[in-house]
Order: C-alpha cells, then structure tokens, then sequence
C-alpha cells in the first residue's frame, strides 16, 4: 500500500508502473478491479495538492489612521508588479477591512457611515450590503469590530463578538447565530474541567471575545472555527454536526492557524505554565507551538521571541512566518525593532528579511499564492524612543533574497489586514 500511494502521489508515474502494484500475486481482474475502486479515490484525495487561486495577484489592505490625519481610512490594493494602486472604497467615515476570502476573490468590510457589512471584488466591481450588523455587534473587541473569516471554499463567512457567533452563506442569506453562554457548552467540552470549574459559576456569562479581530480562523473543511481570547486560551468550536461542540487549548495560547491541509494547528503558547504570566513577555509568548488537530498532540515546538503576529502557513504546508521582536541597539527586545522569521516543521528557523538598521520593524508578514513571495509592512523610525517617519508596504521575493519597496507613507500609516487577492 506504501508503494501504491508513492506510485499515485507522482506526477510522472507511468500508468504500466501502478498497475503492476496493483495487481496482486497470483490475483484475478475482479480483485484488481475492486481494490482500484475502493482505494485509488480514497489515496488521490489525500495526496492533492492545494488548489492555487488562478489571477493576477494583487496586496489588499486598509489604512486606518495617519499622525497628521493626511491618510484616509480607507481600502485598497496594490498590484506588486506594476504598482498600480486601486482605491476600493471611498466612504466619508472611513472602511474597515474584516476578511478577504481564500480564492482572492471577495472583500468583506465594514462601512464607518453605516451599519452592516458589505462585500466587493477585488477588482472594485460588485459592492453589495450583505447583512446587517447585530445589535449585539456594539463591540467590545478592540477597535470596535467583531472578528470575521471566510471558509476556505468561500461559500460562507463567520463572524464573532463577545457572547455571539453567526454564520452565513457567502451572499448574506441563511444566517444561524449561537449564543456563547459559557455554562451553555460545559455539557459539550472535551477538556474544559479546569476551565469551567465549578459549573462555570467563576467563569462570567460568556466565552471571551477573540483577542484581536485577525484572531479567528475557520478550519479547511469548514467543521471548526477557532479563535483566541485575551484569557490566554484557543477555542475550538465544532459547528459541522447537529449540536456545536468545544475544545480547548491552554498554555496561555493565543493566534491559532491552520495549516492548509486541516491536519495540524500552530499557535503560540508558554511551554512552562508558571511563565506564564511573565512581565517580562507582556506582548505573548516563548514557544510556538504545532499540534494535530485531531488529539492536539505536539508535533513540533519552537522557541521564539516575543512575537506580534499569528503565525501563517505557506500554501504548500511546510513552512509558517510569522515575525519576532529583535533587540534594539541597547540590546533589549521592543516592539520598535521586529523582523520576519520562517520556521519549517524540521526544526529549522531563519529571519528571511534583514533589516536595513536598527529602528526599523518588520510586521504583518503574508504569503504569496504561490509561496515564492512574503509581502509585509515597515515601520522606519528616525529617532529613539520610536517616532515612526516612514510606513512601507514591502515585498521580499524568495527565488532573489530582495526586498523592494511597494508603498511608501512619509509618515506613520497603521496598515491593517494585509491580504494576498486577485484582481
């Protein structure tokens, strides 16, 4: 069988070469015939590679705030080629980018001039309202906004507030919504008895609200949404049967991402508990963590410095980025000196983008859809302590080791959501 999924998962197998392994010694047709149909679907869906949105690619992104107000909050794209810039909404209080779907193809975004969410192509057709926003959307999550992620086939869309999570279909119909009532889902979680002890009376009403809008991310099969609180604890919410089930992971863990196979989770955690609470690490955590989705068995650990971002898998599966924070000149870590790290689940590690000097900071890194790019924003500062004078949208090109300039802001442009698409 080891011999039969090699031969299936190689491209260039000849098909005389497959079919000696198939046939058994001493075997008849109708024993061949039955092992091709019970076993080849089953091994050719395991071993297909996935699937690359097909377009020219484009760097989505919202600016949302500038020192001397000269920066609108507003969306945009990027074409990293030509570096032709789109403007994609054009709203007087501003728009609020929430989600781009997995296929490049749709926007999901708030308006600051009304309520309710909206979506729209990349290529700046298609602007719909979709639905409204929930009374209950009054937002305690920072910067006001529930959190928001495509499933991965782009055909729904979840959002998450405190106390609240509604699913709909990608056009805005079908919409169930389920209360996070903490004691709701204490008959309904595998490992929560730490968690919810004493019958969740010490718990509060509901289940946190995820740690920061990016925090959430739903499952590649589309059966688990899972999101991170401030609490320091990943929820992992089974909403593909009949009744939504729950687990937990602790570890003081935060940013949870799925890798594109669905078979593993990566997450940034403390590996000793009573470190938990360090102050000496108020911006996360010391190791990186990737488990099986399964049984959230550990397959890998990596020690890390303090990091800002969630970790993000390449397309193909081996690789996650993710960036760190990097001593500053007086040799301490701050989050004015960051740079881009890859790690791959051999073990390895290496910082891909070097810096120019000391006061820049490298963040927000995001795989191309072919995995040969990493595009991220630059924050240069001038003077210590930090005065950002410079915001850079950058792209670093793997095959060539360079890093080339894709947006320069003289001045300091909080860049949020940024996201590979297509135009």
């Amino acid at each position: 069988m080891r011999a039969l999924v090699f031969a299936l998962c190689r491209p260039n197998i000849r098909l005389i070469q497959i079919k000696s392994i198939l046939v058994p010694k001493g075997g008849t047709m109708k024993k061949l015939a039955l092992l091709v149909l019970v076993f080849v679907p089953m091994i050719l869906s395991s071993c297909k590679p996935v699937k690359q949105p097909v377009g020219q690619p484009v760097i989505v992104y919202q600016t949302s705030y500038s020192a001397n107000d000269s920066i609108e909050s507003q969306i945009f794209s990027k074409d990293p080629i030509t570096g032709a810039t789109v403007k994609l909404t054009s709203d007087p209080k501003g728009a609020y980018l929430r989600a781009v779907s997995r296929d490049g193809q749709k926007i999901l975004f708030e308006l600051g001039s009304e309520n309710g969410f909206w979506v729209i192509n990349t290529n700046g057709t298609g602007l719909a309202k979709i639905t409204e926003a929930k009374q209950f959307f009054a937002s305690s999550v920072p910067y006001g906004h529930p959190s928001a992620d495509w499933s991965w086939d782009g055909k729904k869309f979840a959002l998450v507030e405190y106390g609240l999570m509604c699913l709909y279909k990608a056009d805005g119909s079908g919409e169930k919504c389920l209360s996070l009532k903490a004691k709701d889902f204490l008959p309904y979680c595998e490992n929560c008895e730490r968690l919810f002890a004493n019958g969740g009376e010490n718990y509060g009403d509901y289940i946190p609200t995820p740690a920061f809008p990016s925090s959430l991310q739903w499952s590649p099969d589309g059966k688990t949404i899972a999101f991170s609180s401030e609490e320091g604890v990943v929820y992992l919410f089974n909403v593909g049967g009949k009744q939504v089930t729950l687990r937990i992971i602790e570890k003081f863990a935060r940013s949870p991402s799925w890798s594109p196979d669905g078979k593993k989770i990566a997450f940034y955690g403390w590996a000793n508990e009573e470190n938990q609470s360090s102050p000496q690490n108020p911006f996360g955590s010391d190791t990186l963590f990737v488990v099986k989705s399964t049984d959230l068995s550990t397959i890998a650990t990596f020690k890390v410095e303090p990091n800002l971002d969630r970790p993000e898998w390449s397309p193909d599966g081996k690789k996650i980025v993710t960036s760190l924070m990097a001593k500053d000149s007086a040799g301490e870590m701050t989050v004015y000196n960051a740079e881009i790290h890859v790690f791959d689940l051999t073990g390895s590690a290496q910082v891909v983008v070097s810096r120019r000097k000391m006061k820049e900071s490298d963040i927000f890194p995001t795989w191309s859809f072919d995995g040969k790019k990493i595009a991220f924003v630059r924050y240069i500062s001038e003077s210590y302590p930090m005065i950002i004078t410079n915001t850079q949208i950058c792209l670093f090109d793997f095959p060539s080791k360079t890093v080339r300039v894709l947006e320069d802001y003289s001045d300091f442009a909080e860049i949020r959501g940024l996201e590979w698409s297509l135009k």
